[in-house]
C-alpha cells in the first residue's frame, strides 16, 4: 500500500493486498511511457538480484562461523583466541546486516 502525489497534483492511494511494484509500474508507464516503465522494471529487479546476492554472500559467512563455532567448541581444549575471532566475525556479520536494513 502507498500513496503518492505527482508534480502535477495526481494522487494515487492502493489498498493494502494490492502488488505495489505493479501499481507503481502502471503509473510509471502512464505519466512517462513505456521506456521508463522498463527502466524501472530493470532497476527493481536489479536491486532484487543485488539483494539477494548479499543475503546468500551473509548466509555462507553465518554458516562458516557457525561451522568454526561448533569444531571449537569439540575441541579438547578451548582455544579463547578462537572464540574471540569467530565472535568478531558473528558481530560483523550482524553489522553488516543492521547496516542493510537501516
Amino acid at each position: 500500500m502507498f500513496y503518492l502525489q505527482t508534480k502535477d497534483g495526481e494522487k494515487f492511494l492502493t489498498n493494502t493486498d494490492s502488488d505495489d511494484r505493479a501499481e507503481f509500474g502502471r503509473i510509471i508507464e502512464n505519466k512517462m511511457g513505456q521506456s521508463a516503465f522498463e527502466l524501472y522494471n530493470d532497476i527493481v529487479d536489479s536491486a532484487a538480484e543485488d539483494v539477494h546476492d548479499i543475503l546468500v554472500h551473509l548466509r555462507n559467512r553465518y554458516d562458516t562461523c557457525v561451522q568454526a563455532l561448533d569444531k571449537a567448541l569439540n575441541d579438547k581444549e578451548i582455544d579463547r583466541v578462537k572464540l574471540e575471532e569467530i565472535l568478531s566475525d558473528l558481530e560483523s556479520i550482524y553489522l553488516d546486516l543492521r547496516e542493510l536494513t537501516s
